[in-house]
């Protein structure tokens, strides 16, 4: 996760609802960070690969 946060190793960046969203797939898990302006990016779910992603992802950003 420190390295996803430091633009490092392996990673997706998606928009979803003007939100950059940062994906990194670790083994059966994904791993969702908000990034932000000058800000530390900030880690908002850890979701199974068998979940529906998008669903449970846009309810975090609401």
């Amino acid at each position: 996760m420190e390295a996803m946060a430091k633009n490092k190793g392996h990673f997706k960046d998606l928009t979803i609802e003007n939100h950059t969203i940062r994906v990194k797939h670790c083994q059966r898990h994904y791993i969702f960070g908000l990034l932000l302006d000058d800000q530390p990016m900030i880690i908002i779910t850890f979701l199974h690969e068998k979940m529906d992603l998008m669903k449970r992802l846009k309810g975090r950003l609401e």
